[in-house]
């Protein structure tokens, strides 16, 4: 691909996830995109099949983004435990500087018609994430503070149970005027995802904490 080709991919990529950003996903056509950046329709299809895989690429760039700022950590020398809830936090802080774009995401996994394109944008998240999982339950083992076994089978476990966490807050996340009870309901989940995740692994009691209340308030809609 010659630099100008890359250079107009990335124009249509930045183009459509401001107008994502604006009107939605689903709202946001192709004619628009094309429309918005000035580009031929040939030279649009050249680069993208279709809206679906532009949302992929998008998808795949936040990804890229957030497995380079947590590997950093990784590399940290510190407990797995301490190392779990570093990842965790150190996620969340990147998110929540591209509020904007977990909003746009929220919106299209609540939609059920996408629910195809949903599981394949969840695959991605798995293929990184993991391995991450994988390595910390590994280490955490290897120190005696983790109590299971097979760290790639619990590895795939916690990454189902992060799944069904999200599947809970979503609603949550792109609700207009959310109240008082729906951050306590977060909180709560929160809470109780961070105890099962303890008895899958084995860990010290309330050794897990991923995030504060001021941490989740920024998600929600004002």
């Amino acid at each position: 691909m010659s630099k100008e080709e890359i250079q107009t991919k990335q124009k249509i990529l930045a183009a459509a996830q401001r107008m994502f950003f604006e009107n939605g996903y689903d709202k946001t056509s192709i004619h628009a995109i094309i429309e918005k950046v000035g580009v031929a329709k040939g030279t649009f299809y050249h680069h993208f099949s279709s809206k679906e895989e532009l949302m992929e690429e998008l998808v795949k760039g936040f990804a890229a983004e957030i497995e380079k700022g947590i590997s950093g950590v990784l590399d940290e020398k510190m407990g797995a435990v301490e190392k779990l809830n570093a990842v965790a936090r150190r996620g969340g802080e990147l998110k929540k500087e591209r509020v904007a774009f977990i909003r746009m995401y929220s919106e299209f996994m609540a939609n059920p018609d996408n629910c195809r394109m949903t599981r394949r944008l969840m695959d991605i998240s798995r293929e990184i994430t993991v391995p991450i999982y994988e390595k910390i339950i590994n280490q955490g083992i290897e120190e005696g503070v983790f109590d299971c076994s097979g760290p790639d089978f619990t590895a795939e476990i916690i990454f189902g149970l992060g799944e069904s966490m999200q599947r809970r807050i979503i609603p949550l996340i792109i609700k207009e005027n959310p109240g008082k009870e729906d951050l306590a309901a977060i909180i709560k989940d929160l809470n109780a995802y961070e105890r099962v995740m303890e008895r899958i692994l084995g860990a010290p009691e309330k050794s897990l904490k991923f995030a504060e209340e001021t941490d989740i308030k920024v998600f929600l809609k004002k």
